[in-house]
């Protein structure tokens, strides 16, 4: 009895465990209904276990575990079932040495097997309880979700490569009198193996949790650089009486347009994950130059002059500097290296008669060209001091009729194509 106890409640710590190193070292994301189906799994594999015998309840093991992956998972979903396998190699890297060397020092019986792996799922149970809580407080305190990135090519090739070894390498003495029938050089060869692969699993192991922290922390710093200079946009816009709201409304558009050329398939080269992601948070900033900018320029109710509209236009170079001198003094950054394109090109033309550079087509950053249809957009259906907000069939008019000339023809079709989550975001 006490060993089936044993086997059953391997079966439960192996689950919970193998989703623990999905979740913290694999990074796979969570499922929505996650508790539900924890249950679910948890009941299915021990009655399998008990009922049918624990080798069939490890196969459902395997297979819940690599179910609830596959379901997490927006893409690449089938390959999430064959993660199981790894991650039950780490789990074995994980315990089996463990058991292995007290079966070795100790010569231990069936029961006392039991008794002491018992003990050890009493040990992690406790310390896992801990490690859990300090993780859930951190992903719901104030500083975020830790878990915030992707495992790199070699990160994740190297905990295939491990765990598959260790899946097939990691064998767990039965009890005593299977030690009575092994040589010394194959007890010290099980020996070896086994604090070898358990050092190696720890290893492994410390190295991506170490791996998340720092870019958890490096997030931190990111997030809080881009929230200073997205403060110091917020003060230039408040000085701009003609564009309350512009920044945040512009960078909604940038992201809309931005999806909706990444559907269509348009510049997939350039539309990365990251690219995009850099997009959107370095929007805010294309209009950091005004700052540079007279507030009597700035606020002019009437027509500007060639020599105030020659000051205007100096926000583009300036908004540039400021980035640039930005990015210098904080260190390099993939969204302000975005926000610097953003800011210099945002009022060039696709048939080069913009301004500062006069640069055209394809010559203009992608990001910039996004924006100038955003940026446009927004500056036709606003009210400014000088205009009341124009009609959207008269600003949609004007739109189409710039495609090749002033906007880039690909931006205003995915444009177009996004309507009316634009329009639901301009009236939002």
């Amino acid at each position: 009895m006490l060993t089936t106890i044993y086997d059953l409640l391997t079966l439960f710590v192996a689950y919970m465990c193998m989703m623990f190193l999905a979740r913290y070292v694999f990074l796979e994301p969570k499922l929505k209904y996650e508790k539900y189906y924890t249950m679910a799994a948890l009941i299915t594999i021990t009655a399998s276990g008990f009922i049918l015998g624990t080798d069939v309840g490890s196969v459902f093991l395997c297979i819940f575990v690599g179910v609830h992956i596959c379901l997490a998972r927006e893409e690449k979903k089938i390959w999430g079932f064959f993660e199981s396998i790894p991650i039950l190699g780490l789990f074995d890297g994980l315990f089996v040495p463990v058991l292995n060397v007290a079966q070795l020092v100790f010569s231990l019986n069936e029961k006392n097997s039991a008794i002491m792996g018992i003990g050890l799922y009493v040990i992690i149970a406790v310390v896992g309880a801990i490690l859990w809580r300090q993780i859930y407080k951190k992903q719901n305190n104030s500083q975020g979700e830790i878990i915030s990135r992707h495992l790199t090519g070699w990160e994740r090739k190297l905990l295939y490569i491990i765990g598959i070894l260790l899946c097939f390498t990691s064998v767990q003495l039965a009890n005593s009198s299977v030690l009575a029938k092994l040589d010394s050089l194959m007890l010290f060869y099980i020996m070896t193996n086994s604090i070898v692969a358990f050092v190696l699993t720890i290893t492994v192991i410390v190295l991506i949790i170490q791996g998340n922290t720092k870019n958890h922390y490096h997030e931190q710093v990111s997030k809080m650089q881009y929230n200073i200079i997205v403060t110091m946009a917020d003060i230039i816009e408040n000085r701009d009486e003609n564009t309350g709201g512009h920044v945040k409304r512009t960078a909604k558009y940038v992201e809309i347009i931005a999806k909706k050329l990444k559907e269509q398939n348009k510049f997939g080269d350039i539309l990365t994950d990251s690219y995009m992601a850099d997009m959107i948070i370095a929007a805010p900033l294309h209009d950091m130059g005004k700052i540079h900018v007279s507030d009597t320029v700035l606020n002019k109710p009437g027509k500007l002059t060639e020599e105030e509209f020659t000051a205007m236009k100096s926000h583009t170079t300036a908004g540039r500097d400021i980035l640039m001198q930005a990015e210098e003094n904080l260190g390099e950054s993939s969204y302000l290296e975005i926000a610097v394109q953003m800011a210099t090109y945002h009022h060039e033309w696709w048939n080069g008669k913009g301004y500062p550079s006069g640069i055209c087509g394809t010559d203009i950053p992608l990001c910039a060209r996004i924006m100038a249809v955003a940026d446009v957009f927004d500056a036709l259906v606003s009210k400014r001091c000088y205009k009341d907000p124009m009609p959207l069939e008269k600003a949609y008019g004007i739109i189409r009729e710039e495609s090749g000339s002033h906007f880039d023809p690909d931006v205003v079709d995915a444009f177009f194509d996004a309507i009316e989550e634009i329009e639901t975001q301009l009236a939002g």
